[in-house]
């Protein structure tokens, strides 16, 4: 007995066994294409079902051969681990088919904010708005199909989010959408500089040119302020982790002085008034409207019954934008100098501040200060110039020069 050979123990390579390897050989085969080829058709889980279902076949017939119960084709088929392993394997591959091609899956989206639940957050699958999460930040998304498909996230106040997201084997493939503030950057310029920087109605301490940092991402309402120009509000965009810079640099318009007013009276009253150099159309009491803020001078007029003797009075008037200053005047009476002007040939029109004041010669009854004296004759050049008059003066002989052909 001891010198027999046990059959069940030989390891000589039958056609059986050959045929069992091959076939062995084959369904590695199979797996391996499924994993290496569709890796990027098939998700995770089927790889995983196929590796394990096909090293269990492997493993099974290993046992068969080493206990030499299975020397043929035919015997490895009806080797029953072997049998159940195979059939088991071919339902789940059709099953994983079946399910492939059916739409029979669901999606659930998450939307969160720094990992806290966040409602409101609108969705878009696939190119089509889905809604928004609720009920603790989710929404679900039934009846979708095995495959890649385009996932957008909006949630305002924050940037949105963007990705491409793969549904597999599983009935419900669930997903998360995160939304982090991001910190992003502005460089602020003007024309003219120097101009104060607020970003919704909060000053930042900034004046032009300037990079406003740390801001989170989002839409901001950014202002300029600068004395003396109108406020200039810009909107701007800011995206996380980069920093912009507003262009074209924005120009301020200056603001016009404001307009103020003055109220003359006198007493007499009719008196000429005289502003800044410059004789006006009204007579006191009159308002002279549309004055630039600040200093004028007033200088006020009128000639006596007797015309040798006048009112005069002049004064500083301070004029406040948007508003009328009242002036009263009580005018002296005071001897007016006389000035008298002489021209040869004689006859030419005498104007004094532009107004006529007969021929020469004459002597002619003026307000002292600074006149401007005129005189013109047909044939001959006018002659202009200015004297300063504060007592009786009888001016030099005007030579008055023909016109030449």
């Amino acid at each position: 007995m001891t010198g027999e050979k046990n059959p069940h123990s030989s390891k000589e390579w039958t056609p059986g066994r050959s045929v069992l390897f091959l076939c062995l050989l084959l369904d590695i085969s199979v797996i391996a294409i499924l994993l290496i080829v569709h890796y990027d058709y098939y998700d995770r889980t089927a790889q995983v079902v196929s590796g394990i279902w096909g090293a269990l076949t492997v493993f099974l017939g290993y046992i068969g051969i080493k206990k030499g119960e299975v020397k043929s084709l035919p015997e490895f088929i009806g080797y029953i681990p072997v049998r159940m392993a195979i059939i088991t394997y071919t339902v789940l591959i059709v099953i994983f088919f079946v399910l492939n091609e059916l739409p029979v899956h669901a999606v659930a989206i998450t939307s969160t904010v720094k990992g806290n639940p966040a409602e409101g957050a609108g969705i878009t699958w696939a190119g089509s708005f889905e809604g928004a999460t609720r009920d603790g930040g989710k929404l679900m998304i039934p009846w979708v199909r095995r495959g890649d498909y385009y996932l957008k996230a909006e949630l305002e106040g924050y940037p949105e989010k963007q990705c491409t997201v793969t549904v597999g084997l599983l009935p419900v493939r669930h997903f998360g959408v995160d939304f982090r503030v991001e910190k992003g950057h502005v460089f602020v310029d003007s024309d003219p500089q120097d101009a104060a920087i607020w970003v919704d109605s909060l000053s930042t301490g900034l004046e032009t040119p300037a990079t406003i940092h740390d801001l989170d991402a989002g839409k901001y309402t950014l202002e300029l302020r600068k004395e003396g120009y109108y406020s200039r509000s810009l909107e701007v965009s800011i995206k996380g982790d980069s920093t912009d810079t507003i262009k074209p640099v924005p120009r301020l318009i200056k603001v016009p002085p404001m307009r103020g007013s003055i109220y003359i009276t006198s007493e007499p009253s009719g008196a000429l008034i005289i502003l800044d150099g410059r004789r006006q159309s009204e007579i006191t009491p009159a308002t002279i409207h549309n004055l630039t803020p600040g200093s004028h001078r007033v200088e006020l007029r009128l000639l006596h019954k007797d015309t040798k003797y006048g009112y005069i009075i002049k004064q500083t008037v301070t004029v406040a934008g948007n508003s009328t200053n009242s002036v009263r005047a009580d005018l002296p009476l005071v001897e007016l100098p006389k000035l008298t002007v002489r021209s040869d040939p004689s006859g030419a029109e005498i104007y004094i501040d532009g107004d006529p004041k007969g021929q020469t010669q004459q002597t002619i009854v003026v307000f002292p200060g600074e006149r401007r004296i005129a005189l013109r004759k047909p044939g001959y050049v006018d002659r202009e110039w200015t004297i300063n008059v504060s007592e009786s003066t009888v001016l030099p002989m005007i030579a008055l020069v023909p016109l030449t052909n």
